[in-house]
């Protein structure tokens, strides 16, 4: 899973600089750019326009009051998308920043940095196989007709994955690359895209392509071929549009005067690209996006959501991973009836602690240091900083040989105002932070209180506080946006062996189990995510083979199962685990739902997954925030748009040890095996009306009405009872 680069609250607790700026309208990372710019230009002349184009811009999404494209020009800011008269993705110029935000016309600026990243069986327990295979269908479902869209890094834009199964059809149709650095003559907002087969064999990647692998994984899980194995996609003959966006985990080839340049504005920008394509190809389209990051309670994704919203709708769907970080107990809740609740915290990864709370009402952060048998303690109370002109607060302190730096702000919820937050950013002059009953973190007050770690994990210590330490919360954005379709993932395979001949275990759960890491809703509002989970650990897919080419030790070497020779190159299959993988899934199924019904809304899609999906923990009750509806089934998701499910004596999956083949008269039925008894075979409308019935004993044809029908197949087992719906 993609995480986006974590934004450093700090940028709120600098002094702001001598320019005029409405700070209130800013989100975190536009203040950061508009305390960079040294002095503002005032656009009296061409000249100077250029000269303020030449400090950089920001990438960001904003609101007005009215149609403001004179406002926008006035300021030299490029108007790269409007949604509606108010919402409208801009490109400013950091040296008009400041002066832009006075506007009283401006109401909002915002913009996140960053994202970063986060088959085999997997269609059969999805049941996508008989979707694809048509068997006893009104047709295949394969993706025909549907555009798949993938947003993500490190595409292998010659892997045989990419064509269809027979290779007779190149299924790539577009590629955005938004850090390509040969831009002539491209009418895009940063990079160039690549249309039509010949021109994207002719670059063969995009410019991370060398580095990063990850989209490669995705995009096969979504929509490879499969080529000559086994690890097919769920609509493999989907056409495939792409996005290479910038992530964190490009960021030794951006060029740092760009930073500005790719936020999550930039990303939807990418999700505008695929939609526009898929409009005028006059096809549906679903995109993958296996990346993230953290919610907040600034708000600072609203009118990201709100964009979310206006790109989506009839035969425009966004399917994104929930996060990875669901196994790492990052959340504390305490009731107003306790008093001071919390846990030992450790990072060992950095050495910074990274903190939000909510609370109902007035509560007090309070913070241990021990080292070398000295504790210090540190309280911050949230209405009296609150209370303060700016609601920042700087300090230290030492504790033994250990100096922090503590810096946090306070402020009200975005979503209900009288909930007092606070963030917390605390750095320790040790190259880790915490450790064994080092550093404890808690809160307390009469109101009931949440705690949120957004790096490293809470422990229960030697002296252990009241509270539940919960991995909940944790589904990262747009995941998270009510428009978006959520994924997280569940586990079957344990373990695989790789090209060398070793078995690679990797133990994430069995039999549709909830894989640990899957990250685990509510949202920060309380609305369930995700909606879904798909099979996510160990799954088998393609990987770029200029990835494997370049120079430099890979480190998930263990993870290759097989290279093969394509066309004068080595290609690779590879195992990979997270949400990442389940995401793609998800968008498959979708694809295929899409061919059935093309006008299908995010709604229609999650009204079919919480009438189809399979409940993998009986034990549970669903919908909930661990698995959604549950596990997604892309075979019953067809029977119900397609009307048939829920009729009575209709199973909802079709039989293992039986196939049905439709012939002149009606349809040939086959069985595996030679029957230890009779079979029945009964036939019904679409409308569920029993229209016929045989009694079988072996391999026979068997007459069916003109039309659609249903045909039971009930046999003395699991695996000989299903249905399938035939058109004769």
């Amino acid at each position: 899973m993609i995480q986006r680069l974590l934004l450093v609250i700090s940028i709120l607790l600098h002094s702001l600089n001598g320019n005029a700026q409405a700070w209130q309208k800013m989100s975190p990372l536009v203040r950061q750019a508009a305390m960079e710019v040294k002095a503002p230009i005032v656009l009296r002349s061409p000249a100077l326009r250029q000269r303020a184009l030449r400090q950089g811009v920001i990438t960001t999404i904003v609101k007005t009051q009215k149609e403001s494209a004179a406002v926008f020009e006035k300021y030299g800011c490029q108007q790269l998308a409007n949604f509606g008269s108010q919402l409208h993705i801009v490109a400013i110029p950091l040296a008009q920043l400041g002066r832009l935000s006075l506007e009283p016309s401006i109401e909002r600026i915002e913009a996140g940095p960053r994202m970063s990243v986060l088959m085999d069986t997997t269609r059969i327990i999805t049941q996508a196989i008989p979707a694809n295979e048509g068997e006893a269908l009104p047709q295949a479902f394969d993706g025909t007709g549907v555009v798949v869209g993938v947003m993500d890094i490190g595409f292998d834009l010659l892997h045989p994955n990419f064509y269809s199964r027979d290779m007779s059809r190149y299924r790539i149709r577009a590629m955005w690359d938004q850090l390509a650095v040969n831009t002539l003559n491209s009418q895009l907002y940063v990079g160039r895209d690549y249309v039509g087969e010949e021109e994207l064999k002719a670059i063969g990647c995009p410019r991370d392509g060398y580095i990063q692998t990850h989209g490669t994984h995705t995009t096969g899980i979504a929509a490879g071929s499969g080529y000559d194995t086994e690890y097919r996609g769920i609509a493999p003959e989907s056409d495939i549009c792409l996005v290479c966006n910038a992530t964190s985990d490009d960021a030794t080839i951006i060029d740092s005067a760009e930073y500005y340049k790719y936020t999550y504005a930039t990303d939807a920008l990418g999700f505008k690209y695929i939609f526009d394509y898929a409009q005028k190809a006059g096809k549906p389209c679903v995109i993958n996006l296996s990346e993230g990051s953290f919610q907040d309670y600034h708000g600072y994704d609203q009118l990201y959501y709100a964009l979310l919203d206006s790109l989506t709708g009839p035969g425009k769907i966004i399917v994104a991973s929930a996060g990875n970080t669901g196994g790492q107990p990052r959340f504390i809740h305490k009731s107003a009836d306790e008093g001071l609740a919390g846990a030992g915290f450790s990072n060992y990864d950095t050495n910074r602690a990274h903190l939000t709370l909510k609370g109902d009402g007035n509560y007090r952060f309070v913070a241990t240091f021990t080292d070398n048998g000295s504790k210090k303690e540190m309280r911050i109370d949230v209405d009296s900083l609150l209370g303060t002109s700016d609601s920042i607060m700087n300090d230290s302190i030492m504790a033994g040989n250990l100096k922090y730096k503590i810096q946090a702000v306070a402020y009200p919820s975005c979503y209900i105002p009288s909930d007092r937050c606070l963030d917390v950013i605390i750095t320790s002059s040790n190259s880790y932070f915490g450790g064994r009953d080092i550093v404890t973190f808690g809160a307390e007050g009469q109101s009931n209180i949440d705690l949120i770690a957004f790096n490293g994990y809470f422990y229960k210590g030697s002296n252990p506080l009241p509270g539940q330490i919960l991995t909940d919360h944790s589904v990262n954005s747009p995941g998270s946006a009510p428009s978006v379709i959520c994924a997280g993932a569940n586990s079957y395979r344990t373990q695989f062996v790789n090209y060398l001949g070793e078995t690679m275990n990797y133990p994430n759960g069995t039999n549709g189990e909830l894989a640990y890491y899957s990250s685990k809703g509510p949202t920060f509002d309380n609305r369930l995510k995700p909606e879904v989970v798909a099979p996510g650990t160990n799954v088998i897919s393609s990987y770029s083979s200029f990835y494997l080419e370049s120079e430099g030790e890979k480190t998930d070497e263990k993870s290759f199962i097989n290279k093969f020779q394509y066309d004068g190159r080595t290609f690779l299959w590879a195992a990979n685990t997270g949400t990442s993988m389940s995401a793609p899934v998800v968008t498959g199924s979708v694809a295929l739902w899409l061919q059935a019904k093309p006008d299908l809304t995010p709604d229609d899609v999650k009204d079919i997954i919480a009438h189809t999906s399979s409940h993998p923990d009986n034990t549970m009750t669903y919908p909930n925030n661990y698995y959604g509806y549950g596990q997604i089934d892309a075979y019953k998701g067809l029977l119900y748009i397609l009307g048939t499910l829920g009729i009575k004596g209709i199973s909802d999956h079709q039989p293992s040890t039986v196939s049905l083949r439709p012939i002149e008269q009606g349809a040939r039925v086959t069985f595996s095996s030679p029957l230890s008894s009779p079979f029945t075979v009964n036939v019904y409308t679409t409308a569920g009306c029993l229209v016929m019935t045989h009694r079988l004993t072996g391999d026979t044809d068997i007459e069916l009405p003109r039309g659609l029908s249903i045909v039971q197949v009930n046999g003395p087992d699991a695996g000989s009872t299903g249905s399938f719906i035939i058109r004769r």
